[in-house]
């Protein structure tokens, strides 16, 4: 994310940007996102959709909060319009367009432009990979879609799969 902040073009909207990691309902429902252009969670999921939410100074102890607890807090709180939600947790990406399908919800409600997910379990370490590959082509002026596609190309066979959602997918399709 340094990167990111550091090395933006003039093209690339970089207004505000938040790493969530894990956090508790409160903390999050306290984040003003209608200030942010960028937000990476970084949590756990579960197959179910729920968010895994780890009290800060108690990781041991964890709370949830369903995908639709989280959504109703964001439309509550009126956010619309970031860019990008990337979701780095197991099954944000719910591996088909759908309602539980959390990062699909997040673009169709016009709550980002983009979101990130997963379709199923990813392990913290893939999860990161892909992040240290997806942002430096993003921060060197690459629009969302293309960062997506070469990030994505330099993990194939990696053993998980990370999805782009976007209002662009009613029109064309993402060749990677």
């Amino acid at each position: 994310m340094d990167e990111l902040m550091e090395n933006s073009h003039s093209q690339l909207r970089v207004g505000g940007v938040e790493i969530i990691k894990h956090g508790t309902k409160e903390e999050i429902s306290r984040v003003e996102f209608n200030s942010l252009h960028y937000v990476h969670m970084i949590m756990h999921g579960e197959e179910s959709g729920n968010l895994c939410l780890e009290k800060t100074n108690l990781p041991d102890q964890i709370d949830t909060l369903s995908r639709d607890e989280f959504l109703s807090l964001l439309e509550r709180a009126g956010v619309n319009g970031v860019l990008l939600f990337f979701l780095s947790f197991c099954y944000s990406g719910g591996g088909e367009i759908s309602e539980s399908n959390l990062s699909f919800e997040l673009v169709k409600r016009g709550i980002a432009e983009y979101a990130v997910g997963y379709d199923g379990g990813v392990g913290n370490d893939s999860a990161m990979d892909f992040a240290k590959d997806f942002y430096p082509y993003l921060a060197s002026g690459k629009g969302i879609k293309d960062s997506f596609a070469e990030a994505y190309r330099k993990r194939v066979g990696a053993g998980y799969m990370p999805l782009l959602y976007g209002r662009f997918l009613e029109t064309e399709e993402l060749h990677i």
